[in-house]
């Protein structure tokens, strides 16, 4: 079992190797490969069954972690690629058809909890638009959006809230953007996880709350999840969690590459243009 602290399944199978040196490269219970897809390297851990989840200490599935470069933060060229990368793997794990609920989790007033509720702001919301105007809108995919904010200022927990909206919507699956801590300070809006293993919201400040995933929703849970902190507590006594002076930049820059590649997913054969023109 991974002693240290990260929600990157691909952080936590380095630790478990430089914890476990006899293991070598070997790691019973877990696959993993690497790919590039639009320019993008892409890792892939997938997480086969009870054992190497304990090794891990993480749920069953499969995980996919684009590795971002520094251009990242000020290249159009490399945001798009990003963005079609994210939507390319978001269409490896979705159901073909049926309405898609987009959960952004996380505090919209603590930045680098932030990543959730401004990735939608890049997210093209269709469902109401189809069953006014089925003439015009009817060839895009039905997509509902919301941010369902934080137990502290609710008073309902973000999992009961989407619970609730998928009583409602009746989506063919949800996907959920969530911040996410690293164990690296290097990874930080450096690296974009996906999986289809579901998500603790408020994981990445270190406050998980009931989970987000299908044997709770009873539908496939897509997490996209961006690091934006690092947990440098000693004890329990002495919390700290570190961010970037930057967040603001890296939160704003991955969260639009994140709506932008559930964009790319959802509606297919979409531009960029087209993109810009339905947002503005």
């Amino acid at each position: 079992m991974v002693s240290v602290r990260t929600d990157l399944v691909l952080e936590a199978q380095q630790a478990f190797h430089a914890e476990n040196p006899k293991t070598a490269t070997f790691l019973q219970g877990v696959r993993a490969k690497e790919e590039t897809i639009f320019d993008c390297r892409v890792n892939f851990v997938e997480v086969l069954d009870d054992e190497g989840a304990k090794a891990l200490s993480k749920p069953i599935g499969n995980y996919a972690t684009l590795e971002l470069d520094g251009s990242f933060l000020w290249d159009d060229e490399e945001i798009d690629s990003v963005s079609r990368a994210i939507g390319e793997l978001l269409l490896r794990l979705l159901p073909k058809d049926g309405t898609i609920l987009v959960c952004g989790l996380g505090n919209r007033r603590i930045t680098a909890d932030s990543v959730g509720p401004v990735t939608l702001e890049s997210v093209m919301v269709t469902r109401h638009l189809i069953a006014r105007d089925p003439e015009h809108f009817g060839g895009m995919r039905p997509v509902s959006a919301i941010a369902p904010g934080v137990l502290g200022t609710t008073g309902v927990e973000s999992a009961e809230l989407i619970k609730g909206l998928c009583d409602i919507v009746s989506p063919a699956a949800v996907i959920a953007v969530d911040a996410l801590c690293a164990r690296s300070a290097t990874r930080l809006g450096r690296s974009i996880q996906i999986t289809d293993a579901g998500i603790s919201p408020g994981s990445g400040v270190g406050n998980a709350r009931n989970a987000l995933n299908s044997a709770e929703l009873g539908i496939p849970v897509i997490a996209l999840g961006l690091p934006t902190v690092v947990d440098l507590s000693d004890t329990d006594k002495s919390p700290l969690i570190v961010t970037p002076k930057d967040v603001d930049t890296l939160v704003s820059t991955a969260a639009r590459s994140l709506g932008r590649g559930i964009n790319y997913a959802l509606h297919r054969g979409i531009s960029s243009a087209d993109m810009d023109s339905f947002l503005a």
